[in-house]
């Protein structure tokens, strides 16, 4: 088996069915598999799986542990020799699983650990495909940034727009596409379990890194994401991905590092609850509540 493809599902299930189709239509040439892990959704959301996804591992978690715990539970049942792990918000518009195994094969003396495109939005626009590493300073100048577009209330710019770039080694693959040879995970280890949702594939690429796996940015592949595909509450979402920063610095940063990012984000929040004195656009008992979770690093599960 050359790719197994892994999804993890959570109450996506006609997404999933979409980017599915356009795997079978589009991919040739190679040999692949399908892996499907349900986080716990729905009984309509499983009930439509089975009866209107053929062709495909389908594998049921008990309870929502998060993305990185979906994608670990798909790992054991993998046989081939590249996992994709791929959002189920995605789809595929040529033969980009072919072209993917192509460049690693081609560049398999190169230690290269994952490798994602320049992945596309719905108007066929570049959009959020790869990153840096979290780091304290940056996370500073975000905070006052945000702090300061509040108080003057303006609202936030529109991100500068990105065109398809160049073959290149960067930091931190999204999430959304990342096509990854087994044996550097056999290696560096899955994904932390600790993290529900978000800053888990930055934790698995700072381990990659730290044993000299690459991970590169390459041009071909062709794949939209839609984002967003898990229906959630925006607030929320935000509470998750600020919790996931804390851990992520708590375990790879200096301890001083650590604590003050901790500090900064219940600086932050505090502003927040403030300003909602006047705004009221989070209650209270929201705002207090996302305290406590950042205080204590635990999640609403």
């Amino acid at each position: 088996m050359d790719v197994s493809v892994i999804f993890v599902n959570y109450n996506t299930e006609r997404l999933l069915q979409n980017c599915i189709q356009s795997i079978r239509e589009q991919t040739n040439g190679l040999n692949y598999e399908l892996i499907v892990v349900d986080n716990a959704s729905s009984e309509i959301s499983v009930k439509f799986i089975r009866e209107n996804i053929e062709g495909i591992t389908f594998i049921e978690s008990k309870e929502n542990r998060g993305f990185g715990a979906g994608n670990n539970l798909g790992i054991p049942h993998a046989r081939g020799k590249y996992l994709f792990f791929l959002n189920c918000d995605t789809i595929l518009l040529n033969n980009a699983i072919k072209q993917f195994y192509d460049f690693m094969e081609e560049h398999k003396t190169e230690h290269i650990g994952c490798i994602g495109t320049y992945l596309i939005d719905k108007n066929l626009k570049v959009t959020n495909s790869y990153g840096g590493f979290h780091r304290l300073f940056r996370e500073i100048f975000n905070r006052i940034k945000k702090m300061t577009r509040k108080i003057l209330r303006r609202k936030k710019s529109s991100p500068a727009s990105t065109t398809r770039g160049e073959i290149k080694e960067v930091e931190v693959i999204v999430g959304a596409d990342m096509f990854v040879y087994k044996n550097a995970i056999s290696e560096c280890g899955p994904f932390d379990e600790s993290f529900f949702l978000y800053s888990e594939e930055n934790d698995l690429q700072f381990r990659m890194k730290k044993i000299n796996w690459k991970r590169m940015i390459i041009t071909g592949p062709k794949i939209i994401h839609l984002e967003g595909g898990s229906p959630q509450n925006a607030f929320r979402k935000w509470n998750i991905s600020t919790v996931s920063k804390i851990k992520y610095f708590r375990k790879h940063a200096f301890i001083l590092s650590y604590l003050c990012y901790k500090t900064l984000v219940l600086t932050y929040i505090l502003f927040m609850i403030f300003m909602d004195i006047f705004r009221k656009k989070h209650t209270m008992k929201e705002n207090t509540g996302f305290l406590k979770m950042c205080a204590s690093e635990k999640y609403f599960v």
